[in-house]
């Protein structure tokens, strides 16, 4: 898997990512590591990159795939229900 969020915490300066999002040394060591940063930061984020000119791709933060499946189905993951939503009107006769 490609680290997406040493390049950008380079970008950004982890001196800055310090200073403006409260990231302490080892924060910064741990996401290099594991080669993204917790999906919760991305805002945060993406608004300090975005006020010094640098662009945050999605792919550096650690967001789960969105369960997809067709018609009214629910997922499991881990113990939890993830809903999806209709993809297919029910009107246009889809079966699950």
């Amino acid at each position: 898997m490609k680290n997406h969020a040493s390049p950008l915490i380079d970008a950004i300066g982890p001196e800055l990512l310090k200073k403006k999002i409260g990231l302490t040394a080892r924060n910064i060591r741990h996401i290099r590591q594991i080669g993204k940063f917790p999906s919760k930061q991305y805002a945060s984020v993406k608004f300090l990159g975005e006020s010094i000119g640098v662009h945050v791709p999605m792919s550096a933060f650690s967001f789960e795939a969105p369960a997809i499946k067709l018609g009214n189905a629910k997922a499991s993951k881990q113990g939890k229900e993830i809903l999806t939503q209709d993809l297919v009107p029910a009107s246009a006769g889809a079966t699950t």
